[in-house]
């Protein structure tokens, strides 16, 4: 939402421009993409550039949800057992998840360089 406000922003500033200069050429219509790289939007952008390379991980949307789910509800289910250490839950859901070590940590830093 943020990104979209800004990017109206900086086509009324370059809109506002052109009416108070009255020229409506490729020139005064550059300003927008100049603005907008500029501002936060285009800021944003660059910094968030890899993001959706790595969104398309297709583990993100069908192995983390159910770990993470299996995760906090054997934290928080009330049971009225005792609970376990979080450590022993978590490497218990992993075990279970079928997920390998090494493609979390993979995924793990590509989020990191992608985030």
């Amino acid at each position: 939402m943020d990104l979209a406000a800004g990017s109206a922003i900086a086509a009324a500033r370059a809109a506002h421009t052109a009416l108070e200069k009255g020229t409506f050429g490729q020139e005064a219509m550059d300003a927008y993409p100049r603005d907008l790289a500029e501002s936060f939007v285009g800021k944003d952008l660059a910094t968030y550039a890899k993001a959706p390379a790595f969104l398309e991980n297709e583990r993100m949307y069908t192995q983390y949800g159910p770990l993470l789910a299996d995760i906090l509800h054997d934290a928080y289910d009330l049971d009225l057992s005792p609970r376990r250490h979080i450590v022993r839950t978590a490497t218990d859901a992993f075990k279970k998840s079928g997920l390998r070590l090494r493609s979390v940590i993979r995924d793990a830093v590509a989020g990191v360089r992608a985030l």
